[in-house]
């Protein structure tokens, strides 16, 4: 009898550590090894520098440094019970100059740039090259994009033209900034214009810019760049243009 009332208490004492287990909490430590870093974690301030031990209910949450009110680090965590997380940002600052690393802003740069979504669709404004109008951008990997872009009419010279074109967008580096990403590109394409009553007054643009994008509105993205375009009409007369551009896109 007495065994039995041995093995029933076993399985009690069993039972109420796994219930104690799953309703206890675990905790999260954080490094920054930057006496300025502050460190929140889920949307609360906790500290600045360093965190030990800091109890948390089991799941996932999300920590987060900021150094002189920017973004430095951020990282979902799962915190199973009675279980300490390590999270170490000490190697996204240079310790004697106080800057992020290259290597995290751009792990950082990656992280918000999936956030914004692969199409847009907005506006450019500006004569030139790339076609002014309504525009469309797909972003299908990090390495290159697409733009189509057109508009019924535009006046050029006192001459109205019906312009469309399309080009390539290849990244050429990002930079985290106000809590964003701005991103350089390099995009090379071609623009055509079309006169609907004098057809000699075709002209095909061929050319490429150099532009920054950034969303201060997220998901609103603003743009702006500088191109350079060789103009070829039906005349075979040719000239090279220049022009400053700009646009605003929803991306998705």
């Amino acid at each position: 009898m007495s065994k039995l009332w041995i093995g029933l208490f076993s399985i009690f004492l069993l039972m109420s550590s796994i219930t104690a287990a799953d309703q206890a909490g675990g905790f999260v430590t954080v490094v920054t090894g930057v006496p300025d870093a502050e460190i929140s974690v889920d949307g609360l301030f906790v500290s600045k520098d360093f965190v030990r031990q800091y109890p948390v209910p089991p799941g996932d949450h999300y920590v987060r440094i900021e150094y002189q009110g920017k973004l430095m680090y951020s990282r979902q965590v799962s915190v199973a019970p009675f279980q300490t997380v390590l999270v170490n940002s000490e190697n996204f600052v240079d310790l004697k100059t106080a800057v992020p690393s290259r290597g995290a802003i751009d792990r950082e740069a990656r992280r918000l740039q999936e956030v914004k979504g692969d199409f847009g669709v907005g506006v450019v404004a500006g004569l030139g090259f790339p076609a002014a109008g309504v525009s469309l951008k797909w972003a299908p990997s990090d390495f290159i994009g697409v733009q189509l872009s057109g508009v019924g009419n535009v006046r050029i010279d006192g001459t109205t033209y019906t312009e469309y074109g399309g080009r390539l967008l290849f990244p050429l580096g990002k930079r985290v900034l106000w809590n964003t990403v701005m991103s350089g590109y390099f995009a090379p394409g071609v623009a055509r214009l079309e006169h609907t009553g004098n057809h000699a007054l075709n002209a095909t643009v061929y050319g490429g810019s150099l532009g920054l994008e950034w969303a201060p509105l997220d998901p609103l993205y603003f743009s702006g760049e500088v191109s350079i375009g060789y103009r070829v009409d039906n005349q075979s007369q040719s000239q090279i243009i220049s022009s400053v551009m700009v646009g605003a896109h929803f991306f998705f």
